[in-house]
């Protein structure tokens, strides 16, 4: 089961209305859960009679994605959302297709000039000396607010990685 997705009021404490989107690996479409729905004890007679997925009570088996890895700490938040969330089933013979989205980085200073860094592999992704490292682009910009906006294109079929610092760095 492969997490896609998570939606929150708050990312700092856990609410049970907090929701999970997965993927079985088997349907088109993700799955959506709320976190008071996901857990279970192994006999899977409370949430398990009616989910057929479901975290044990006793036992975490999980990982959390907490930030990047980012030794200069000059590393600003970037989010990325989708338009879609359905992509061509490449398995079925689908051609691959670009995949719109908008990258959104916060905590910027107005006024001060900032370089978005796109890396399509991450293997590439650097933790520190952004802007000497093998990026697939760069765009450069002068923050007009504390939150900036910029549509991308991604293949269906591959990767994008997004790193925002200030410029030069």
């Amino acid at each position: 089961m492969l997490a896609v997705g998570f939606t929150a009021d708050d990312i700092i404490n856990f609410k049970s209305s907090d929701t999970l989107a997965f993927n079985d690996c088997f349907q088109q479409v993700a799955c959506n859960r709320t976190a008071g729905t996901m857990s279970d004890n192994r006999r899977m007679r409370g949430n398990g009679a009616r989910f057929e997925f479901c975290i044990p009570n006793a036992v975490c088996y999980g990982c959390a994605v907490t930030g990047i890895q980012d030794a200069s700490r000059q590393a600003l938040p970037v989010r990325i959302v989708m338009e879609s969330s359905s992509e061509p089933d490449l398995m079925a013979g689908e051609l691959p297709l670009p995949m719109k989205g908008t990258v959104s980085i916060n905590g910027l200073a107005v006024g001060k000039s900032y370089t978005l860094y796109r890396f399509n592999d991450y293997r590439v992704v650097p933790t520190t000396k952004y802007a000497k490292s093998a990026y697939s682009s760069a765009q450069n910009f002068i923050a007009t607010g504390s939150t900036m906006l910029f549509p991308v294109s991604i293949p269906s079929n591959g990767i994008a990685v997004f790193r925002c610092l200030p410029v030069g760095r």
